[in-house]
């Protein structure tokens, strides 16, 4: 069963998203954002005014209850998800985690103030860190989280149509297991967005033959291959 909802938007006629406590927390509080009414398994598969009301449900919930709000999004088994149909979940964490630096990286993408990147040290292929351009205090409430959405789910159908493109013929592409964890320190919003895929998939270029000390420092620091997103 699933438990009362603490919150439905729009709050009048049929609800488009609802949020409702998490029947196993892994802290104190800890709560699931349903994305749609509709069966969709994806943020891709959202549309543009679905994600804004996911940004809403994000700021309300944050606004209720006091204390450093993690908002994060698995999809697919290998990353941890139980349930196919598209949801986030928020985390109140204990304590608000130290202050980072953004990732160093190359951009390959910037549309209304915001940025994506790919980071120089990824963990993964296809790894990317969407953030904005000008660093801003506000978190989880700035007015750029549904642009910061849209933008995340318009990588997640690029990572899905790059299977498809001619260069990627005989490889394996991105698969569908999805990571994307928004929020970071509270000086700045933070989303990042990982899509596994088998170790075979090249992510670029070679490094050079003979480097010199700079060029494998650099060459170490981007994983010896340039960013593997299309531009």
């Amino acid at each position: 069963m699933t438990p009362p909802e603490v919150l439905v938007l729009p709050e009048q006629g049929d609800w488009q998203v609802r949020v409702v406590p998490n029947l196993y927390p892994a802290l104190e509080r800890q709560e699931v954002v349903v994305h749609s009414r509709r069966h969709v398994r994806s943020l891709a598969d959202l549309e543009d005014d679905e994600l804004e009301l996911v940004a809403e449900a994000w700021r309300h919930r944050a606004q209720a209850h006091a204390g450093y709000v993690h908002a994060l999004v698995n999809e697919g088994r290998d990353a941890g998800s139980s349930l196919p149909h598209s949801h986030s979940q928020l985390v109140w964490l204990p304590e608000t985690p130290p202050a980072r630096a953004r990732p160093r990286g190359e951009p390959f993408l910037e549309r209304g103030g915001l940025t994506a990147t790919c980071p120089w040290a990824s963990r993964l292929p296809y790894e990317a860190v969407i953030a904005p351009v000008e660093p801003t205090g506000e978190g989880l409430a700035s007015p750029l989280l549904g642009p910061a959405l849209k933008l995340l789910a318009g990588l997640v159908r690029r990572g899905g149509n790059l299977r498809q493109h001619p260069a990627a013929r005989g490889r394996s592409g991105p698969t569908q297991t999805r990571r994307a964890a928004v929020g970071g320190p509270p000086e700045k919003l933070f989303s990042r967005r990982l899509l596994r895929s088998r170790p075979a998939v090249p992510t670029g270029g070679r490094p050079p033959s003979s480097p010199g000390t700079g060029a494998r420092r650099r060459s170490l620091l981007r994983g010896s291959d340039p960013c593997p997103w299309p531009a």
